[in-house]
């Protein structure tokens, strides 16, 4: 030591000096080039290896929370819709009235008298099915009866009615109509009395509203036709597909879109800025606190990203979980939705396996809905499932068909045991609580096997649940 102390004193003091100013320098310099290397090194690392993967991830689950979010429009808006026809089916069904225009063809009552019998009670049952806009029957091209909604425009309903006219189908039809009125469902109804069409039912009805109900801050919802559904196809690029909608992206825009009855589409519909606003603005709030911190907060400001994008991933999980919650799960009745009932077919069910199928109606549904109003009727559904799900196994499924109609699988249950158990269940449900009598199903049953068709095994189920209904009117 004492004599590199000596070196160090026999040096200048100038000269001391001027080596310690050009290893200053010499150190700023390094330092200003490692600093602008690691710079461009965090950077690159950060943009390439950990924000660019990651905003791709975060595309993904956004598109796919966005098919998502489209599937379940894809079934309101088909509810929506099925809920008209239903509507315009059941009005086309009515016994009496129907009755009296076989008892005109037969020349028993004078077209006067069938206008006078019908008027009344054709309006009864126009006015109790929600969003309709107008009603029309016609038999031999001559009005028998019209209702129009109080608060519709009568004039709406003559401009329409002159196309309508024109169309005499063999079975329920579907078309839509746009404009500023919002969008219409017309619906032509056949009336048919011993497989013989009598004269039909023209029907306006609103889906303005309910569509209008669905719309998110963002996501928009349309109903298109078969026509502008290929014209959508061309020159667009395939995202996604499932059995139900398909998800292009087409001039910047992603579409979901979904046939629901014929030649009807919906689609859901939302920019590429829009669907990635926030992905867009992460990418900003990055790249400012990257520049202006860098040199004091690099490695907060890298843990801030790490956990900032996992929040937002956590975030759409959530989301995405929380949309398959209301997909698959009926909110009414809890049971699994129909959408669920696809899932199990095409991924839970085992090939191996007997299922038995079996379709559950409510008898006289309409009935108790009418009598003692919807409340009651949700309260009687919503019942009749708990005791169901009550009463069945972990490995078997309860599933929502839609209306008053539930499908209730079981696996390996024998015959026997099926109707002792069903026996069980019917005394528990002729036990809820009405004004006035009592809750009865009716039901049918199906095996599943190995190789068989769900769907068909579910028809075969109906058509033994309508037999049972029958036996009971006699």
């Amino acid at each position: 030591m004492s004599g590199l102390k000596k070196v160090l004193n026999i040096i200048p003091k100038e000269k001391k000096i001027e080596e310690k100013d050009i290893s200053m320098n010499t150190l700023f310099k390094r330092v200003k080039i490692v600093t602008a290397v690691a710079f461009v090194v965090i950077n690159v690392f950060v943009i390439f290896v950990v924000y660019k993967p990651m905003a791709e991830t975060l595309k993904e689950n956004q598109i796919q929370v966005f098919s998502l979010v489209s599937r379940l429009d894809y079934h309101v808006a088909e509810g929506a819709l099925m809920r008209g026809v239903e509507a315009s089916n059941g009005l086309s069904s009515r016994t009496m009235i129907r009755n009296a225009i076989c008892d005109y063809k037969k020349g028993e009552i004078s077209f006067d008298e069938l206008q006078a019998f019908t008027n009344d009670k054709y309006a009864d049952g126009a006015k109790t099915i929600e969003y309709l806009i107008s009603a029309y029957r016609c038999v031999e091209g001559e009005e028998v009866a019209v209702y129009v909604n109080d608060g519709d425009d009568p004039e709406m309903l003559g401009k329409f009615m002159g196309c309508m006219n024109e169309q005499e189908p063999t079975e329920t039809t579907v078309s839509i109509l746009k404009g500023d009125y919002g969008i219409l469902a017309s619906i032509i109804s056949p009336i048919c009395a011993e497989e013989i069409i009598v004269g039909y039912d023209y029907v306006l009805y609103n889906l303005t509203e309910q569509m209008g109900n669905i719309d998110s801050n963002s996501i928009c919802l349309d109903i298109i036709s078969e026509n502008e559904y290929h014209e959508l196809l061309e020159n667009s690029q395939f995202i996604l597909n499932d059995v139900e909608i398909t998800t292009i992206k087409k001039d910047d825009t992603y579409y979901s879109v979904g046939n629901v009855n014929d030649m009807i589409y919906t689609m859901s519909y939302e920019t590429e800025e829009t669907l990635f606003k926030n992905i867009m603005d992460q990418t900003q709030v990055i790249i400012i606190f990257g520049i202006a911190f860098f040199v004091f907060f690099v490695f907060i400001f890298y843990m801030f990203i790490i956990r900032y994008i996992n929040k937002g991933l956590g975030s759409l999980e959530n989301s995405r979980d929380t949309f398959k919650h209301i997909a698959y799960v009926d909110s009414l009745t809890k049971a699994y939705t129909r959408v669920f009932l696809s899932i199990w077919n095409e991924s839970i069910r085992k090939s191996d396996r007997t299922y038995s199928i079996i379709l559950i109606d409510i008898d006289h549904f309409k009935r108790i809905n009418d009598a003692f109003g919807h409340l009651t009727g949700d309260k009687v559904l919503s019942e009749i499932s708990g005791i169901f799900l009550e009463h069945i196994r972990n490995n078997d499924y309860f599933f929502r068909f839609g209306g008053d109609e539930f499908v209730l699988i079981l696996e390996a249950f024998p015959f026997e045991k099926i109707c002792e158990k069903l026996d069980i269940i019917i005394d528990r449900i002729k036990k809820i609580d009405l004004p006035e009598g009592s809750v009865g199903i009716s039901y049918g049953t199906s095996f599943l096997e190995t190789g068989d068709n769900l769907e068909e095994k579910i028809n075969l189920a109906d058509q033994k649940m309508y037999e049972q209904k029958l036996k009971k009117k006699k």
